[in-house]
């Protein structure tokens, strides 16, 4: 299979600015649960914050295709 280059970088650098994205979510969703005390909205904010935490993980499994160099830095990691 054929890659082309430049566009599997600008497909890296746009899956990066996704991962911002969701931890940006992710923050958020965590103030909000720490600052309410209803129950209900505890739990359905956790179950969406728990979302945009896979979300993270299913982006970042995504960039380790694409960039090469980002997978080995992972791996050099244990991760």
């Amino acid at each position: 299979m054929v890659y082309d280059l430049n566009a599997t970088k600008k497909d890296a650098e746009k899956i990066r600015s996704d991962i911002i994205g969701e931890q940006d979510a992710i923050i958020q969703y965590q103030a909000h649960i720490d600052e309410t005390k209803n129950k209900e909205v505890k739990e359905v904010l956790t179950h969406i914050l728990n979302d945009e935490k896979e979300h993270t993980a299913e982006l970042i499994k995504l960039l380790r295709k694409l960039d090469k160099v980002q997978d080995q830095k992972f791996e050099k990691e244990g991760l």
